[in-house]
This record gives structure tokens, sequence and C-alpha cells, in this order.
């Protein structure tokens, strides 16, 4: 799967028909990201969707296991990612008609690089297939990520989502515990 990230930029994801554990870190290896810049690689990673160490090594993702997410595509941005919705601002955006809105279960996993904190979402095919229609005509949009109707992110959209693969960089580890409180 080849998805462009913008800037003559693709990022092409291989995966392997079984996940590997590695037995450096017993992180499970499910295949290789591949970034391109007009069809020179640039950089490549190892995939890892779900991990085992827990959160809190520097090396290791913990996994929240999978996670019901909304996401809303909105004019502009309504909050920071540390705010909460009101339960009728919460009814208010899951009754509009006119906001696009995206329901799914994804694999979520974490972990600590530094002072922050990176968050993988794993989406499936067919829901990344749905955001990338969804966030087409979005840029410059704000896209609102909940978890459990609590906020996970709110983040502007500087190009198309079609990956399946969605990273969400903080410092704030109050988005751990939502996760781990849905």
């Amino acid at each position: 799967m080849a998805t462009t990230m913008g800037s003559n930029v693709t990022m092409a994801l291989f995966w392997f028909e079984t996940p590997v554990a590695t037995e450096r870190d017993g992180q499970w290896h499910e295949g290789y990201a591949v970034y391109l810049r007009n069809g020179t690689v640039e950089q490549w990673a190892p995939d890892y969707s779900y991990i085992l160490p827990p959160l809190g090594s520097t090396s290791g993702m913990r996994s929240f296991g999978k996670k019901k997410l909304e996401l809303f595509v909105l004019e502009a941005p309504e909050l920071s990612g540390s705010e909460d919705l009101s339960p009728e601002q919460l009814q208010r955006l899951r009754e509009e008609e006119n906001i696009p809105r995206l329901e799914c279960t994804a694999k979520v996993s974490a972990q600590r690089k530094g002072k922050s904190i990176e968050i993988l979402i794993t989406l499936d095919a067919e829901t990344a297939a749905s955001l990338g229609r969804m966030t087409k005509s979005a840029v410059g949009k704000n896209l609102l990520l909940l978890c459990g109707g609590k906020v996970l992110t709110s983040a502007p959209i500087t190009d198309r989502l079609n990956s399946q693969h969605l990273i969400l960089r903080t410092e704030s580890s109050e988005v751990l515990k939502r996760l781990e409180s849905r």
C-alpha cells in the first residue's frame, strides 16, 4: 500500500503474512514503512502494530488493544487537545448532519520518546479509505479525535489522511489516562 504524503513524498507499507517477535526488545514486527521522495528511498522503519513491553521503557510500546474512536472534521478548532467536550457539545456534534463523522474500532498503542509520547492508531483498510475520502477536501479544517467521548486530539488537517497508521505526539500523559479508562 502506498500513500502520498505531499511534496513528492510517498510512504509505502510492506507487511509480513505473520508478525515476527524481535529478540532484541520483544516487539511484534509486522512489516516496514518506506518513505520515498521522487522514487528514492529517504527513510525506512519497522512497523510495530501491537507491542508487548510496558509503557515507560524508552524502547517499547504499550498496547491499549482495540478502542472505539470517533473522528470529526470541523470548520474551526473548537478546543485544544487537553479540553473535554461537555455532554451537550458531544450530543450536538453527534447529531449535526453537516459535520463529517467517522466511527471506527482501531488498534491503539503508545510509547515514550524522551519527554513526548507517541500514540499509534492502526486502522483497517476500509476505515483508512473512508478517512481518506472524508479528509480529501478538508485541508485547513480541524480533525477532532475522540475515544469514549473524551478528546484525544484536535489538530489542523494539512493533507488528505489516507494511511492505516495515524501517529499523535503529545507531552501530556492525560491522553494515556483517557485511553486506559475507555
